[in-house]
């Protein structure tokens, strides 16, 4: 932890020729008071790894907790034809974490995730593990040849120093293929830092960020020495310009509209310590 600043490389993309720094979350859910007979999908979104300082895990799983637990966020879901997701609770649910083919979305291998979650009280910010992360790393190393990295959480004393830095959003898009089926595509968005709070930060990127990066982390540096600078959490869309609108107000929604909101590296630390502290 505490790696030092770095300025990101131009031309720096996530393709294939690169290790995997993110991975795709799928949460899923079964109630047979619903009527089902099977575990069905409820969210998908991005996730990626940081290494534990816990003797019983080697890694952490970092992710948007609207994807692993949708149902505490019904303002994400104000339609109507969600209303069922009110009678969804963390016992009917479980996530996996699935390796999906470059280019094509395609899944290769899925692995189950444990079944107890670590949400963050007041963040859209969940803590994961998997269920076998021996399994997870000889498969991925072994028969998808990609190397498994966990990625170092930049410490950050003062965000303001990341203001017009550039970043690069990792995750996945989801998108339909020729089959029409839809899919979570391996992709990355750059952009710059455009404003900042006490948690969180602002990209501004060239078009809007995609469904399916959320919980994708954010990163400065080179492709061998990545350092995370935060997780993105969704898209900023502010309420409707009003008349009765302050000036001041009215021109922060103009700044910031359409950006990525991210939750800073500090506050996933801070979560990470207390879950850390938790399993000691």
């Amino acid at each position: 932890f505490g790696a030092p600043m770095q300025a990101l490389k131009p031309g720096f993309t996530y393709t294939a020729t690169r290790n995997r720094l993110c991975w795709g979350v799928v949460s899923e859910f079964f109630n047979p008071d619903f009527g089902m007979t099977q575990f069905e999908l409820l969210s998908r979104g991005s996730t990626f790894l940081v290494k534990s300082n816990v003797s019983k895990y080697k890694f952490h799983l970092v992710g948007a907790a609207h994807v692993t637990h949708p149902f505490d966020f019904p303002h994400l879901y104000p339609d109507e034809r969600h209303q069922w997701l009110s009678a969804v609770t963390e016992a009917d649910t479980r996530c996996k974490i699935q390796v999906y083919e470059w280019g094509t979305g395609s899944v290769l291998e899925e692995f189950d995730l444990e079944r107890m979650s670590f949400r963050h009280p007041s963040l859209d910010l969940v803590v994961m593990h998997l269920e076998d992360e021996e399994r997870f790393v000889k498969s991925v190393e072994g028969k998808h040849s990609e190397k498994v990295v966990p990625l170092e959480l930049n410490e950050l004393h003062d965000l303001s120093q990341l203001s017009g830095s550039e970043a690069l959003l990792l995750g996945h898009d989801l998108a339909q293929n020729i089959l029409e089926q839809e899919v979570m595509v391996p992709s990355s968005l750059a952009g710059n830092i455009n404003m900042f709070s006490q948690t969180k930060y602002f990209v501004a990127t060239e078009t809007p960020s995609v469904m399916g990066i959320c919980g994708g982390p954010v990163i400065i540096g080179d492709h061998d020495n990545p350092v995370c600078i935060g997780m993105t959490e969704g898209l900023v869309s502010p309420p409707p310009m009003s008349p009765d609108m302050d000036l001041e107000k009215m021109q922060l929604l103009q700044r910031i509209k359409d950006n990525t909101v991210v939750i800073s590296s500090n506050k996933i630390l801070e979560a990470i310590r207390h879950v850390e502290l938790q399993l000691e």
